[in-house]
């Protein structure tokens, strides 16, 4: 049946990951025939104990600090079920997880948070970083001893230990393939951008842009940069619109740009004569727009799947001196259609726990 794990006892016996912890260790909060049903259960099934793990996981109680935005929420609630996932299966561990939250994912909303971190409380972080701005922080907390993973966006150039995400890179020419066939490789297009440094919203950018060189009857109108406000995404679009009436597609790279997008095309236009839609991340409104024929393509980026294996992969560094083999550790992402939108739907779609 393979390796034996305190997850093969739990789901064999029936019980947590916790309680089988506090029957193996011999500690507090189990009843005695628990204690008992689970000891004999990972002696039938030959269970044998890392030492290291276990002899780590009774010392000093594990502090991680888990720092992301909070906007847009209908994006980040995602991001922080996945924190809920992670804090659930190591809480038994004498983990604690501190989430901190900055205003958004621009470069300055971070700084201001990092700027005033007292990261010597914290034996790792997890951070949604904004880009390689963030590298002399980031720098910072590891060379003062304190590891760093990045999930959901990078910065590729720090000592960072793991990126934990999408290709950005690779999901723009992903998008950028896809507009160039809905148009038949004739069109104007325009790009709005999350934000205007270097970081995941470039890279998407970058590989949306470079996908299009193939279709070279494809006029970029402009790019543009909504911050990842919604009241200025919506707005952007508007003025797009009426500045480029006869536009045949927009690029949005942030699930901020595809609400704005298809707010507007809902709100604005019929299905038949709206432009080209192409986007990220299955919102629930993005799912409504996707199904109901106001918005073409969405990239799901499985937000949820990100944050918990940061926090994770981040406990397995500190408990059982866990290496990464790579220095990226790339989340698969998917193209979401009218079809299969309920299937990826951000509101529906539980994790898959590859740790196990």
């Amino acid at each position: 049946m393979g390796r034996v794990t305190i997850q093969t006892i739990a789901k064999e016996a029936n019980v947590s990951v916790g309680t089988v912890d506090r029957a193996l260790n011999n500690r507090a909060r189990i009843s005695e025939a628990t204690r008992r049903r689970v000891l004999e259960t990972a002696e039938r099934l030959g269970y044998h104990p890392n030492k290291i793990a276990s002899a780590l996981g009774r010392q000093r109680e594990l502090r991680i600090a888990a720092i992301t935005p909070c906007k847009p929420f209908f994006f980040y609630e995602h991001i922080n079920d996945g924190f809920k996932d992670a804090i659930k299966e190591t809480l038994d561990y004498g983990v604690s997880i501190d989430q901190i939250l900055c205003e958004s994912l621009s470069v300055e909303d971070q700084k201001r948070v990092l700027e005033t971190l007292d990261y010597t409380k914290y034996d790792g972080i997890v951070l949604n970083a904004g880009g390689d701005a963030l590298t002399p922080y980031i720098n910072r907390f590891v060379e003062g001893g304190v590891p760093v993973v990045t999930f959901n966006s990078d910065a590729k150039n720090s000592k960072r230990l793991i990126f934990i995400g999408e290709d950005p890179l690779l999901s723009g020419r992903l998008a950028g393939e896809m507009m160039g066939r809905l148009l038949g490789g004739r069109g104007r297009v325009a790009i709005m951008t999350s934000f205007f440094h270097p970081g995941a919203a470039m890279d998407r950018r970058d590989g949306f842009k470079e996908a299009l060189e193939r279709y070279p009857g494809i006029e970029v109108v402009g790019e543009y940069e909504y911050s990842d406000d919604e009241d200025k995404a919506f707005k952007l679009v508007c003025d797009i619109m009426r500045a480029y009436p006869d536009l045949n597609g927009i690029f949005s790279n942030s699930a901020t740009g595809s609400y704005a997008c298809g707010k507007y095309a809902y709100e604005q236009c019929t299905p038949e004569e709206r432009p080209v839609l192409i986007g990220y991340d299955v919102t629930e409104s993005v799912e409504y727009y996707l199904k109901n024929g106001y918005f073409d393509m969405a990239i799901d980026q499985q937000p949820r799947r990100q944050s918990y294996y940061a926090i994770m992969l981040m406990y397995r560094y500190l408990t059982e001196h866990w290496q990464p083999e790579a220095s990226e550790y790339v989340i698969r992402v998917n193209m979401v259609m009218r079809y299969n939108a309920e299937e990826h739907s951000m509101a529906r779609t539980l994790k898959n726990n590859i740790l196990i």
